[in-house]
Formats: C-alpha cells, structure tokens, sequence
C-alpha cells in the first residue's frame, strides 16, 4: 500500500458535507427518523461515506439519516470513512451505477474491509425490512 494513502477510519461529519447516494424516497420513513432524532439524536450505526479522491464526501448507506439529522440540525453525524482509492483498485466508481444495495455491497467486499462490509451488510438488511 503506498503510504501516503490514508486507512479508512471513523469521523464525525457535518451532515451537510455529505452527498446523500439518493434523494429521500421514503417520506414516512424521514418522518420516523426526524421524530427520533429529536428525541434521542443520532442513535444506530454510523454512515458509510466514500472519501472521493477530491476530498468530497459520497454516503454509500443512509440518504434517509442524513435528511433527518439536517432536518433537525444535527451538527455532525457518525461516518465510517472509507477512501475511494480501494474502489479504485478493484475498478469501481463511487458514483456511478450503484444505485442497488447489493450491487454496492458486493462491491465492498472485494475492499476486504472488514467494517465497511458489515456497515454494507447491516444497510441491505434493514433495507430488506423496510
């Protein structure tokens, strides 16, 4: 590994220096979120956010967490930071074409980062539920 390149790591973000994967589709769901967040702030896992190579923050889980914490303004959030140079390595965008849980997940698993893919597990999971 070359070692000017940084591990993926834990970070609290300030939610709006976040680009949500997707626009919230679920507004139920925001509703329950905004309602809990305001009772008990951020409560649950933290966000897998892809650190792009030009320093701007992509989520990978959590479009729905992210609106709520800026809904009720939250002023950081948890993030499990995962830098885009190990999407690169294995010839992924984070940007493009992972509109699917599962797509994203298969694609972290190949990172063999053990955290980001137990983020990306819990993520389809929930989701399966929802």
């Amino acid at each position: 590994m070359n070692a000017k390149r940084k591990r993926s790591s834990y970070r609290a973000v300030n939610p709006h220096d976040i680009r949500p994967l997707h626009p919230v589709d679920r507004p139920i769901a925001l509703e329950e979120l905004v309602e809990s967040m305001q009772a008990h702030g951020w409560v649950g896992q933290p966000l897998l956010v892809i650190e792009r190579t030009d320093g701007s923050l992509q989520a990978w889980t959590g479009s729905h967490r992210i609106q709520a914490a800026r809904d009720v303004g939250l002023e950081n959030v948890p993030c499990y930071i995962v830098r885009e140079w190990k999407l690169i390595a294995i010839s992924a965008d984070a940007l493009w074409g992972h509109s699917f849980d599962h797509h994203r997940l298969k694609l972290i698993r190949q990172t063999k980062d053990a955290k980001a893919i137990e983020l990306m597990e819990i993520e389809v999971w929930s989701n399966r539920k929802a």
